[in-house]
């Protein structure tokens, strides 16, 4: 009899979205957001050093102009996808969706402090202040989270016939800025950052180590374009 009430009791939180997760299987499921992440950081970062070498390095890109090319195209287009994969709301994994799944899961968290990361590290007392201020961050930003899934959808993902020619129309129709972007991901890494902090103490860098370190190898370039000369 107990095994039937328990097993009810199960089917009516599957029935009702609600899902009940332990400490270290949250605490996992914090890290796998912040690896993506990771790389939504690492694709736009790359794709910004080479943007930036361009001027100073320009004789040592045209080495491999084709090459650079290529990689810029596929830097902002693996970037794209994986941005907005975090915010969009109709994907099970989102951020908007961690957040109701640490809702669901609150009697796991026991902080007495919660620092929001990417508000100057504010510090709240409750998990629900910090999953409001959250949402409400998540709100500020939505016609730029808007923007760049439009992006995505209209010529990254699919071949929408206004831009199939061109993209010169892209960025009128669906303006963003690099401030927006940095804010996005700021956000993404602040929220998930400080939900692993109060649940089990840990920090997971942003960013890989070096992570635009195409400068490095454009000096050795040169470097050893002038000792041919």
């Amino acid at each position: 009899m107990v095994g039937t009430e328990v097993t009810l009791d199960l089917f009516d939180c599957i029935l009702c979205g609600v899902y009940y997760m332990t400490k270290n299987e949250l605490g996992l499921e914090l890290e796998y957001y912040l690896h993506h992440i990771v790389w939504a950081n690492d694709y736009y970062d790359a794709y910004n050093s080479i943007m930036d070498g361009g001027t100073e390095y320009y004789e040592e890109i045209s080495l491999a102009n084709t090459f650079f090319i290529i990689t810029r195209y596929s830097l902002i287009s693996s970037f794209l996808m994986e941005i907005t994969k975090l915010f969009d709301q109709r994907e099970d994994k989102c951020i908007p969706q961690l957040i109701k799944l640490c809702r669901q899961n609150s009697v796991l968290f026991s902080a007495d402090e919660y620092y929001i990361i990417w508000n100057d590290n504010e510090i709240v007392h409750d998990l629900n202040s910090l999953l409001v201020i959250a949402e409400q961050s998540i709100q500020k930003l939505d016609s730029q989270i808007k923007s760049l899934m439009a992006r995505r959808d209209r010529y990254y993902a699919h071949n929408d016939k206004r831009y199939f020619a061109t993209t010169s129309r892209l960025a009128d129709d669906y303006p963003i800025n690099q401030q927006d972007v940095n804010s996005l991901l700021e956000l993404s890494s602040g929220i998930c950052n400080s939900l692993l902090g109060a649940l089990n103490g840990n920090h997971i860098h942003p960013r890989h180590i070096n992570n635009d370190d195409l400068v490095s190898l454009l000096m050795c370039a040169r470097k050893s374009n002038s000792i041919k000369s």
